[in-house]
């Protein structure tokens, strides 16, 4: 399995478990299938895929204070004058990293770079509109044309991931 996340129940017409462990499965279930059983597993999974979930928050250093925050929670990054703005939910702060060192770190929670000074959270862009990107905040932020079609594209999967997963 690649996602520890991944809950596998497994039906066959053979009551053989060895598959179950084989797989890591969450379940294993012999047909003909109970209908209230497979149901309990159903629940039993999604209870647990929510409550594993939980979005661990990560340690940035700013020139104020160290920010303990959870990836959902930042905006974007903005390169600027040899410092970063970091953008969150509960206000701006700066600090001093690189954008390739921010991609490194934050690529696993969904940030892309729409433009050479810009890394973004893309669960908080509301909409892209020729060259500009609208984000929730109200905040527009600029996109490279260089950059467009790749990152519309990658914009495009993230829509539909999040889609299927609804």
């Amino acid at each position: 399995m690649n996602n520890p996340c991944t809950k596998v129940i497994i039906i066959a017409n053979i009551p053989d478990y060895r598959y179950a462990f084989k797989f890591h499965a969450f379940d294993f279930m012999a047909l003909p299938i109970n209908e209230q059983k497979f149901f309990h597993a159903i629940d039993d999974a999604i209870f647990y895929i929510s409550t594993s979930s939980k979005e661990k928050k990560i340690k940035l250093q700013t020139s104020t204070v160290t920010l303990n925050i959870k990836p959902s929670q930042i905006y974007y990054f903005e390169h600027n004058s040899r410092k970063v703005i970091i953008s969150t939910v509960q206000g701006e702060y700066f600090g001093n990293y690189t954008l390739k060192r921010l991609r490194e770190k934050f690529c696993p929670y969904n940030f892309e770079s729409p433009h050479k000074s810009y890394l973004v959270n893309l669960a908080h862009i509301r909409y892209i509109k020729g060259f500009d990107i609208y984000l929730n905040s109200g905040v527009v932020l600029p996109l490279a044309q260089k950059r467009a079609v790749h990152f519309k594209s990658i914009f495009q999967s993230y829509i539909d991931r999040r889609f299927e997963m609804k």
